[in-house]
């Protein structure tokens, strides 16, 4: 009788030994496969990146260092790079003007690795931070803002010293941003408008802010050819044409997409 008992505990510690290693080995299995997926996923996640970099990068040619190595760093981190266009009337709206045009040709070429808002608000650069129209930008989180600062709605209404001190007030709100200064459309035989176009140039500057000047794509403001360019209103130019507006999208999008097919 006791070595029948011992015999059913030999057998019960081989099956039990036996189904533990079995179990333990399944164990094994499973941890290895998961650390596999893990690691296939981790470098396909990387190549991704990698293959993300290489077709997306050439395209930021003309970008400011820093907004390029901000980019750099959100397809790395796979986080979205935000885009704010703010301006006047004269970008148009969502639908159609230069800035819708320019969302386009964007999303396009670099697809679900940005975002494109766009901020048109017919106010002067003063209105502008009154509104608190600034800080509805910031809220939008950009990590890069194109800015025409209301050069044009402040003639005759802004001293240009004023407009000067109410664009770095604004750049300092969008703080986390790079911010890159761009006029509004030339106007036809236009006074004293060109010359605060050349002062905030020249602030700009000053200031290190990267200037867009495409202006120089634009007929010269004392000939009849621009006037072709612009939309009219009761004897008002109001805005670009869709002629004016292509021009200034074309150099736009030459500057943000370099080398665009």
């Amino acid at each position: 009788m006791r070595s029948f008992l011992m015999l059913i505990a030999i057998v019960a510690t081989i099956a039990f030994l036996v189904i533990g290693n079995r179990h333990w080995q399944q164990k094994i299995d499973v941890s290895h496969f998961a650390s596999s997926q893990k690691a296939e996923a981790s470098t396909e996640t990387k190549e991704e990146k990698t293959a993300a970099l290489a077709k997306l990068m050439p395209y930021t040619a003309h970008w400011p260092q820093q907004a390029k190595t901000d980019f750099q760093q959100a397809i790395k981190d796979q986080k979205t790079y935000n885009i704010a266009i703010v301006g006047s009337k004269a970008m148009g709206t969502e639908k159609q003007g230069w800035a819708s045009d320019l969302k386009k040709a964007l999303l396009q070429t670099y697809g679900d690795q940005i975002a494109v808002t766009l901020f048109p608000s017919d106010v002067t650069s003063k209105q502008f931070i009154s509104k608190k129209l600034d800080k509805k930008v910031a809220d939008a989180h950009p990590n890069l803002v194109l800015f025409e600062p209301f050069v044009l709605n402040d003639n005759g209404s802004v001293a240009p010293k004023d407009t000067h001190k109410n664009l770095l007030k604004v750049v300092k709100t969008w703080k986390d941003a790079v911010v890159i200064i761009q006029p509004s459309f030339p106007i036809y035989q236009a006074s004293n408008y060109p010359d605060q176009v050349k002062e905030l140039k020249k602030f700009a500057q000053e200031q290190k802010l990267p200037y867009l000047d495409h202006w120089k794509d634009w007929p010269g403001t004392n000939g009849k050819d621009l006037k072709k360019d612009i939309e009219f209103k009761n004897g008002e130019q109001v805005a670009p044409n869709a002629k004016g507006n292509k021009i200034w999208f074309d150099y736009l999008r030459d500057y943000f997409i370099a080398g665009h097919s």
